[in-house]
């Protein structure tokens, strides 16, 4: 309920003051809730799909609260009251998206938390569309809410050495990508926003999730935001082509003010030795820098993305395996 009241006052604020047009996003949900001891997850750190069904006065079946569940939650308890609802809070049903962070915990970005299916994992995203939709379909609209990912990281060892999620940069690198993909392929998601930029000075409490150290040294992870690569698959039999999804970041703003063509290279180093070799170069025809196609692999070997700064060095991706059988 408060949350309600800060967003239709912020709404009509907006409105009133020219800002009605702009890019409005609601939600910025956790991907978790707290729901032990005396924290039930429904007015305290909130699960994330609770909260939603809480904010559209929706109970679990996406049905219109009525009676005291209505009342305790500031919600219409009537079909009146709720034929009136959207009308009421223009902002749960007009904004521009609904933003969430689906972080990771240490964890793969495709391993869901068990028993928890009112959570907003990554691998959950077809639960939050669903519960989105049906709580807009209660009140009779059809609005299908992009999603905006509007955080996203993972804390890394070194340096933080103390906290179990905390993952070697490298393994954050690959499923930072591996999320990625995963976003990239839901047409809902259309932002991808990496946070931190840089970890904060060492302290007692800190949110290592930086794409360099504190002192500015790059991670791993630096590679694989300005030029992620995954394979969904890393082995194939002879002959077999393997998918190789891959973005060049910078090319988007070489397009945007040099208006020519760019170009990925595909490179290859046989596991039995020699050195890196183009087998493949894809055009950036994506205004964004994506690209995903398909490659048939001669033997095992390692695979990276390299792309040419137009007046500068010749950068890389970070590299992955593949094995041919």
């Amino acid at each position: 309920a408060l949350y309600r009241r800060l967003l239709d006052s912020a709404w009509s604020a907006l409105a009133q003051t020219g800002h009605g047009h702009d890019t409005i996003l609601i939600g910025e949900l956790a991907p978790r809730g707290q729901t032990v001891g005396d924290q039930p997850g429904n007015f305290s750190g909130m699960v994330p799909l609770r909260f939603i069904r809480a904010l559209y006065c929706v109970d679990s079946s996406l049905r219109p609260f009525t009676g005291s569940a209505a009342a305790a939650r500031s919600c219409p308890s009537t079909s009146a009251g709720s034929a009136a609802f959207p009308r009421q809070h223009p902002g749960l049903f007009e904004a521009s998206g609904f933003a969430f962070h689906p972080y990771p915990q240490g964890f793969a970005p495709d391993v869901r938390t068990p028993g928890e299916p009112d959570y907003a994992d990554l691998p959950q995203l077809q639960q939050l569309e669903n519960t989105l939709d049906g709580a807009m379909a209660a009140y009779g609209s059809h609005v299908h809410l992009p999603l905006y990912n509007t955080e996203f990281g993972y804390q890394t060892n070194p340096p933080e050495t103390m906290i179990a999620r905390a993952v070697h940069p490298a393994q954050a690198a690959a499923w930072a990508n591996q999320a990625e993909y995963m976003s990239w392929r839901d047409p809902r998601v259309v932002s991808w926003d990496q946070y931190l930029l840089s970890d904060p000075a060492p302290g007692p409490s800190s949110f290592d999730t930086g794409l360099q150290f504190s002192d500015g040294k790059p991670k791993a992870t630096y590679d694989a935001f300005r030029m992620p690569v995954w394979l969904p698959s890393q082995s194939a039999r002879q002959g077999q082509a393997l998918e190789v999804w891959g973005c060049v970041r910078p090319a988007h703003y070489v397009l945007a003010h040099s208006r020519k063509p760019q170009v990925a290279d595909i490179q290859f180093k046989p596991a039995s030795g020699g050195a890196f070799k183009t087998i493949k170069r894809v055009a950036l025809t994506d205004p964004y820098g994506y690209f995903d196609t398909q490659v048939t692999f001669r033997s095992s070997g390692t695979v990276r993305i390299s792309w040419d700064y137009p007046h500068g060095p010749r950068i890389h991706s970070r590299t992955v395996q593949v094995t041919i059988r």
